[in-house]
């Protein structure tokens, strides 16, 4: 009986040890600000992400000791004694320079973005207690070769945030780091040493039910989390089915009997519909918001976040432009924009973006009135986090690289006052208009001209460039010569 509770207790406590590439010789974090004009600074800076959460991740980075640290139900699994992480640097130097204040936030923004979906709060702040189901505590610094003696960019143990026995530390080795990208996968790391704690195993590459390797390495776009994803674009919480079985990272976060008490998924900070959405107020300021949820996360389903607007008549050669904004270092939300015109029986869509080649999505349109704004997810699992709402309006004008394939300008002269209709229009040849009322009549061709530079304030008849679209007045040109100074 005993046998089977210690090897119970085994498979609950076993140590979880973060992959990592060798290292070249002597290529480390140590050293790097060797020229750096340094301008020390004082503490780490104050960062959360959920303050009001009953969940607490604290990324400690000023320095931490364990009397003692391990597998205390099977001493063969190891325990280890005098446990000291130094204080997070690149330079052995115990005050903190400018570039490891920018790596700290970086660090924080990542795994910020990791738990966006749950109640959960990232914070650099330490808090006042780490008691069962309260708060787990990621201490970032040192080298595996400080205590661990093993090959590790961190540890933790399994469960150690729900097991009162189990001291509520994980690690991660930070000077193990000494890549460009060292933010991301330090990150990176904690969040896998943390969903150790929480209750994770790892995510493995497995073909037709075998296991082929203990890490699932992903691609070069994304990878998972609980695998190894420090050369992927993306770091993602992950889902895979074999021989019956599934995987669900999510759904085990939000599970207390994997592990994981007290967190669950965030609460909608906003309405998904025209009759709930969230009135923006002022288009001067960005919105922001939490894409928690999509169809993969079958209790919560899709969370679309809406947003209401009313927006003026456009100014001269303009046109309003709306995008959703992801954190350009830490995203893992993949976003989709659409937007709406009400004042009709039913909504009409204005246009909706989902691009292929980026994260962000952005739907450009003309004319003012009331705009419903929904923001959701691509729909990929993992595809969530944060993401802010902007508004802003944009030339109707398009430069003159972007259709006339990066060629010379093309010399168009307008007469004042005179409307300048386009009447057909043949990439890489000619640029066909009418103006009427001039005593020579009928159409005028322009054709692209060698390259010539011409001061646009000497010209009595404004040079520019016309857009494939309908009408122009001169009227507008000053508004051109903005555009194009």
């Amino acid at each position: 009986m005993f046998s089977k509770l210690r090897a119970a207790l085994r498979s609950l406590t076993q140590p979880h040890r973060e992959q990592r590439k060798a290292r070249p010789p002597g290529r480390r974090l140590n050293g790097v600000e060797q020229l750096e004009n340094r301008q020390l600074m004082a503490g780490v800076p104050e960062f959360s992400s959920l303050p009001e959460a009953e969940v607490t991740i604290y990324l400690d980075f000023d320095g931490h000791y364990e009397a003692e640290w391990g597998a205390i139900f099977d001493p063969d699994e190891g325990i280890w004694h005098d446990v000291t992480t130094p204080v997070f640097s690149t330079d052995a130097n115990d005050e903190f320079s400018p570039q490891e204040l920018q790596m700290i936030e970086k660090i924080w923004r990542c795994v910020a973005e990791d738990y966006a979906p749950f109640q959960v709060n990232v914070t650099t702040v330490e808090p006042a207690e780490f008691e069962f189901g309260s708060g787990l505590r990621v201490a970032i610094g040192g080298k595996d070769e400080d205590w661990y003696q093993g090959d590790a960019g961190g540890v933790a143990q399994l469960r150690s945030y729900s097991v009162p026995a189990l001291v509520n530390t994980v690690y991660v080795f930070s000077e193990d780091f000494w890549q460009v990208n060292a933010p991301r996968m330090i990150a990176d790391a904690a969040s896998h040493e943390a969903g150790h704690a929480f209750g994770l195993s790892h995510q493995s590459l497995k073909v037709d039910g075998v296991e082929i390797a203990e890490y699932h390495p992903g691609d070069a776009f994304q990878a998972p989390l609980m695998g190894v994803s420090y050369n992927s674009a993306r770091s993602l919480w992950w889902r895979q089915e074999w021989g019956g079985a599934v995987q669900d990272d999510m759904k085990n976060l939000n599970d207390p009997l994997a592990g994981s008490y007290g967190i669950s998924f965030r609460t909608d900070d906003h309405g998904g519909t025209a009759a709930t959405a969230t009135p923006i107020d002022s288009i001067d300021a960005p919105l922001h918001g939490v894409i928690t949820s999509n169809a993969w996360n079958e209790e919560q389903g899709d969370d679309v976040d809406a947003f209401t607007v009313h927006l003026p008549e456009n100014a001269l050669l303009k046109m309003w432009s709306i995008s959703v904004n992801v954190d350009s270092y830490a995203a893992n939300l993949d976003a989709r924009l659409e937007v709406y015109k009400l004042g009709a029986k039913f909504p009409q869509l204005v246009g909706q973006s989902d691009p292929s080649n980026g994260l962000g999505a952005t739907v450009q349109f003309e004319g003012g009135g009331e705009y419903l704004i929904k923001v959701m997810s691509h729909g990929g699992y993992g595809d969530l986090g944060q993401y802010a709402v902007q508004i802003g309006q944009t030339s109707i004008l398009l430069r003159y690289e972007d259709w006339f394939t990066r060629e010379p300008l093309i010399d168009i002269v307008c007469d004042p006052l005179l409307p300048v209709q386009i009447l057909s229009f043949e990439v890489r040849q000619a640029l066909e208009i009418d103006r009427p009322n001039i005593v020579r009549g009928g159409a005028v061709g322009i054709f692209k001209s060698p390259a010539k530079t011409t001061g646009l304030a000497d010209q009595r008849d404004a040079d520019s460039q016309l857009d494939a679209g309908d009408s122009l007045h001169d009227l507008a040109l000053l508004e051109i010569l903005k555009e194009f100074k």
